[in-house]
C-alpha cells in the first residue's frame, strides 16, 4: 500500500514547442532525465494542435518515438484532465508541449524523515534555471 512516505516532491514541467512535436534533442533530454536516479519520471504527455486547430493528446504508449515507449512510468494519468484540456487551450496551431510529472526522488528519505516527526514542509518553492543564471551573472559582475 502506498503511504505519504513513498514519494519525493513533485514537479509539473510543461514545455511548449513552435513544431506539433517535441525535437530530438529534448526527447533525448527526457530519456537522460529517466535513466538518472536522482528523479523519477512519473508521468509523460506531448499535447499538439495542428495547423488546423486539431488537438492531440498523445500518452506515452501511444508515442511515435520508440524510445519513449520504453519508458517506465511510475504514475501514468497523475497529469490531470483539466491540466492538459488547459494547456491545449493555450497552444497556438502548429505548436505542442510536453508535459512531465517528475519526482525528486533523492529527497525521499528527507520527506520521509519529515513526516515521521510528525513535522509539516511550510514552505517550498522553486526558482527558475533563467532566474538564477540571471542572478549568478548580476553577483559575478557585482563581486568582479
Amino acid at each position: 500500500m502506498t503511504t505519504t512516505q513513498d514519494y519525493g516532491p513533485v514537479e509539473l514541467l510543461t514545455v511548449g514547442f513552435t513544431t506539433e512535436a517535441p525535437p530530438a534533442p529534448v526527447i533525448d533530454a527526457i530519456l537522460a532525465l529517466a535513466a538518472e536516479e536522482t528523479v523519477s519520471l512519473l508521468d509523460l504527455i506531448v499535447v499538439s494542435r495542428g495547423e488546423d486547430g486539431s488537438v492531440a493528446v498523445v500518452e506515452l504508449e501511444e508515442h511515435d518515438s520508440d524510445p519513449l515507449r520504453e519508458l517506465e512510468l511510475a504514475l501514468v494519468g497523475l497529469v490531470a484532465e483539466e491540466d492538459i484540456t488547459v494547456i491545449a487551450e493555450s497552444l497556438p496551431p502548429g505548436s505542442s508541449a510536453l508535459v512531465a510529472a517528475v519526482e525528486l526522488s533523492w529527497a525521499r528519505n528527507l520527506m520521509s524523515a519529515i513526516a515521521t516527526a510528525d513535522a509539516v514542509v511550510l514552505s517550498q518553492d522553486r526558482i527558475p534555471a533563467s532566474v538564477i543564471a540571471e542572478s549568478a551573472i548580476a553577483l559575478q559582475k557585482t563581486l568582479g
